[in-house]
């Protein structure tokens, strides 16, 4: 812009300013520190993220230490065991709804059909015939789906242990017993009204539900070792075909002389 129009346009501004306001307006605006608002917008939105990271956090503990977290992780388990072991019996051939719901009271339409299938779940849990059914592989996938899921629980819960319990350091497995037996002893000791601050009991149901989903994990890696209270997910896995089994079994002896 040459110096003649930056006068003109200087000339045309005046026309809209009120002097006695201008100068005191422009030297606000020049001494202003615009920093200070950008600075200011920053906390501000810090401070709402904190507190809303502050809520989901306690939203997320709430929904661990009242159990149910853990609900939705075993029946997630239980539906893809279930769903796992209808997919491999139907590729395998299983002829579906061979077996009344009321199979104690109502005969099947087809025996023929229930003799084919008790044959099929005999041969799918004979270890023998592995190799032909591939049982074993079908076991070790599923399980790769569902332990990790179970290893993200763990962590969880170990983080919120640790958290509610000032634990120093890092809370591992190893450490369970350990916490188990430090609380109990204050909780005993400290006076009736106190005791369950200091061991709440969502507390110990936690540590429960993480030894016990830890004793699942090593019972899988070793399964000469069996407990009739904790059963690892291939025993989960085996225990659907078994009751299969069963239910065929029973149906041959009510109705084969019969029918």
């Amino acid at each position: 812009m040459s110096e003649e129009k930056e006068r003109e346009h200087y000339r045309k501004l005046r026309r809209y300013r009120f002097d006695p306001t201008w100068k005191k307006a422009l030297g606000e605006l020049q001494s202003f520190f615009f920093g200070e608002i950008v600075v200011g917008r920053i906390q501000r939105y810090h401070q709402i993220a904190e507190t809303a990271l502050d809520a989901l956090q306690a939203e997320v503990q709430r929904e661990f230490t009242s159990g149910k977290k853990k609900s939705e992780l075993s029946q997630s388990w239980l539906k893809d065991i279930r769903l796992a072991v209808d997919q491999f019996l139907a590729k395998a051939g299983y002829r579906v709804n061979a077996v009344p719901n009321n199979y104690t009271e109502q005969p099947p339409d087809c025996l023929a059909d229930v003799r084919y299938n008790l044959n099929l779940l005999n041969g799918i849990l004979d270890e023998s015939q592995d190799s032909k059914y591939g049982t074993q592989a079908m076991m070790q996938q599923v399980a790769a789906r569902i332990y990790p899921l179970i290893d993200e629980f763990i962590n969880n819960c170990l983080v919120i242990l640790a958290d509610h319990f000032r634990w120093p350091g890092t809370l591992n497995a190893a450490h369970l017993d350990i916490l188990d037996s430090q609380r109990q002893k204050m909780a005993t000791e400290a006076p009736p009204d106190e005791g369950e601050k200091i061991y709440p009991r969502w507390a110990r149901d936690m540590l429960k539900d993480v030894k016990y989903l830890v004793r699942m994990k090593e019972l899988e890696k070793d399964k000469s070792c069996r407990e009739r209270d904790i059963v690892p997910i291939s025993g989960l896995i085996i225990s659907c075909f078994v009751r299969n089994q069963k239910e065929h079994q029973t149906v041959l002896e009510l109705w084969a002389d019969k029918c």
